[in-house]
């Protein structure tokens, strides 16, 4: 069966690779894809990569192609089966094996799968990826034609260019969620409390209960089945709208708090004993006040969708408050190079340094929350302790993807030429323009054909003024361009 489908240079993401499974992402993509990945690792001296999976409908079979494709180009693969990005991440360190592959689309809904993939000290951004498209183009490009189902697409393709690998690799399996539970109980010990946690049918929900039942937590288990289709709500926890049953379990069952997992577990939202979803800038708030009274001058990230609120209030408790574009790659590159001891973004990533590997994880997260609330006798109802405000949450914004780079590039020329001499102007990401009382943030979306914008201010009609004029000037520039 000839390859159907173009390579789509928009799915390789500024910090994964993200598609529609059977129009963006088939059989033969995941092949060439893994043709393409066994050559970069053996020219950097790899000879095992690891290899998960998520939940989602061809997540197994393109885990299996994988497999094939690594095995007959010389490289042992270990699997790790069915798991939350985060244990891949575990794996890394903890096996001392610094290649990996896990298949996932993250939060995406169930139509889409896709790659995020490991290499030395952290997942692949930017111009890694764009490498990994230029490398699958040439196959693509080469002979169309003869471009073939996955198993004769292994057999004749992959290992003709190889010259025929002089051995082929093996596939065995290890438990890495064994190892990753033991440990996350060693650090926290025992937790008294009364817990709903609604994993969205993803990959990270059982693993969680698991987890939080080992300590001592009595959990209420809400959608933890792994199913492909997420048929209860999508896999996004940031989305009120997917958090209305969390809240309601927790409302009816007197829970202490809300734990929500997305489709691979790399984010995570808490909600309190109230059923209010926290921001995860208010979240990282409570991470920041532990840090620093245990690490007076402690290194804090967040990304540049946070309110302005955390950057002052880490400043006023003494510690570094630095800023840093959005994306889970990206974070985690400013993690090892602000030598940041936590970071957190707005869409559910936290990262953690202390006693881990900078890498995201919404298990681990919610355990060190847990873990911190109950030593320091705090409790979500109180935070965050900075005074009321006006926040949007994360708008999503319709831009083309041939329009996103350019209207981003005019932004950041007007929002510089405007406000720069009187105002703060980050351009990092987007850019984000902070008025001392309130702020906005237009930034291109690396994941969806969409603008992200968040603003806030001390007052509604404030908020709404700025929402409103910078809305207005967005929707002019796309229609211009």
């Amino acid at each position: 069966m000839p390859i159907k489908n173009t390579l789509k240079k928009y799915i390789f993401r500024e910090y994964d690779i993200r598609g529609l499974m059977d129009i963006e992402i088939d059989f033969s993509f995941v092949s060439v894809l893994g043709y393409v990945l066994s050559m970069y690792y053996k020219e950097l001296g790899h000879s095992r990569v690891l290899l998960g999976y998520d939940t989602r409908r061809n997540s197994k079979a393109y885990h299996d192609i994988l497999c094939e494709v690594l095995n007959r180009n010389g490289l042992d693969v270990i699997s790790l089966g069915m798991i939350p990005s985060p244990c891949l991440y575990f794996a890394v360190h903890h096996l001392q094996i610094f290649a990996g592959i896990v298949v996932t689309a993250s939060h995406n809904d169930a139509p889409y799968n896709g790659f995020k993939i490991w290499e030395g000290k952290s997942t692949l951004y930017g111009d890694a990826i764009h490498d990994i498209y230029l490398q699958m183009l040439k196959f693509y490009e080469k002979d169309k034609e003869n471009l073939v189902s996955p198993h004769v697409f292994c057999q004749q393709e992959v290992c003709e260019d190889n010259k025929k690998s002089e051995s082929f690799g093996i596939t065995s399996f290890f438990d890495i969620k064994t190892p990753y539970a033991r440990i996350l109980h060693e650090q926290t010990g025992e937790l008294a409390y009364k817990i709903v946690v609604d994993g969205a049918n993803g990959a990270a929900g059982e693993l969680c209960c698991d987890v939080l039942q080992n300590m001592g937590v009595e959990v209420i288990a809400l959608y933890c089945e792994p199913k492909s289709d997420f048929p209860n709500h999508p896999p996004d926890p940031t989305i009120l709208e997917n958090c209305k049953d969390l809240r309601e379990m927790i409302l009816s069952r007197g829970a202490d708090y809300g734990i929500a997992l997305d489709g691979d577990g790399d984010r995570v939202v808490m909600l309190d004993r109230n059923g209010r979803m926290l921001f995860s800038d208010e979240l990282l708030s409570l991470l920041a006040r532990d840090m620093l009274l245990r690490v007076p001058k402690a290194r804090i990230l967040a990304d540049v969708k946070c309110s302005h609120h955390i950057f002052k209030e880490i400043e006023d408790l003494g510690g570094i408050a630095l800023i840093a574009p959005t994306g889970h790659s990206l974070m985690k590159a400013s993690m090892q190079k602000e030598r940041a001891h936590i970071g957190g973004e707005l869409s559910g990533h936290f990262f953690h340094a202390e006693n881990w590997f900078g890498t995201d994880d919404g298990i681990l997260t919610s355990v060190r929350v847990l873990g911190i609330l109950q030593k320091r006798n705090w409790d979500l109802t109180q935070f965050p302790f900075w005074a009321k405000s006006y926040a949007s949450p994360e708008i999503r914004f319709d831009c083309p993807e041939h329009k996103k780079e350019a209207l981003i590039k005019k932004a950041q020329s007007y929002y510089e030429e405007k406000y720069a001499d009187s105002y703060k102007v980050t351009c990092i990401d987007g850019v984000r323009v902070d008025f001392g009382s309130s702020w906005f943030l237009v930034r291109a979306s690396h994941t969806s054909a969409n603008l992200t914008l968040r603003f806030e201010a001390e007052t509604q009609a404030a908020l709404d003024t700025l929402k409103e004029k910078t809305l207005q000037q967005i929707t002019e520039w796309i229609n211009e361009l």
